[in-house]
């Protein structure tokens, strides 16, 4: 993390743009880890921010490892075709991946309005709804926006 730091200072002493790219729902990731995550996003401020959401594919450590601890089985990785799992969904079963799945839905917000915190962290608790989805989609049209607008395209 420390790394990430620095080099995040050193890209606003330069005044050098820098995207980020973050995924939350990593096998065994907990709300803590999530929110720490989100912490950094607000400490370093890039320019432009994507998160994704972990999707495992067969063959990878990750993946095996996945296995290994239950989150998932071999059947489970068929899910991946499934419209819900392409942008907004985990297929782990792990605890707390709902929530965890929510913050991902709010990470912008979160990271552009970190005085938001305390009324999006009891949101996060909730069960995933359509909404949540919509200000995922809001945010990621945001940072196509200004991905745009740094690349001129």
């Amino acid at each position: 993390n420390n790394n990430i730091y620095n080099m995040a200072a050193l890209f606003e002493k330069y005044n050098i743009p820098f995207y980020a790219y973050f995924m939350f729902g990593l096998p065994g990731e907990t709300v803590a880890d999530a929110f720490e995550t989100i912490e950094m996003m607000q400490k370093i401020q890039p320019d432009v921010i994507l998160a994704m959401v972990f999707h495992p594919n067969p063959g990878l450590n990750i993946t095996k490892y996945a296995i290994q601890k239950g989150y998932i089985t071999e059947k489970d990785l068929l899910k991946l075709g499934e419209r819900k799992y392409r942008r907004y969904n985990s297929i782990l079963k792990q605890p707390d991946i709902n929530t965890v799945m929510n913050i991902h839905k709010f990470y912008m917000v979160l990271t552009k309005f970190p005085f938001l915190a305390p009324f999006i962290k009891k949101l996060v608790s909730l069960e995933p709804n359509p909404k949540f989805n919509f200000i995922f989609v809001v945010s990621r049209l945001f940072n196509h926006w200004k991905i745009a607008r740094l690349t001129g395209k």
